[in-house]
């Protein structure tokens, strides 16, 4: 995979896009770096699972389980 991939990377040279800011916050939140090639399906899990309702972001979060 590409570098490109990464959230944070994204997020620097889309500096007007929000979604991709939220994308690469969470990324780096739940333990993804600058440094990773691309977005585990653990850190995926992680964000889905998020538990900090105190986040101003927890509601824009990427990644989040589905409503049933």
């Amino acid at each position: 995979m590409s570098v490109k991939s990464n959230p944070m990377i994204k997020a620097m040279e889309q500096p007007k896009s929000m979604r991709a800011a939220i994308t690469g916050n969470c990324f780096n939140c739940m333990g993804g770096t600058i440094e990773d090639e691309f977005v585990s399906s653990e850190i995926r899990m992680a964000v889905k699972e998020c538990s900090s309702i105190e986040c101003t972001l927890y509601n824009f979060r990427p990644w989040k389980r589905a409503k049933r």
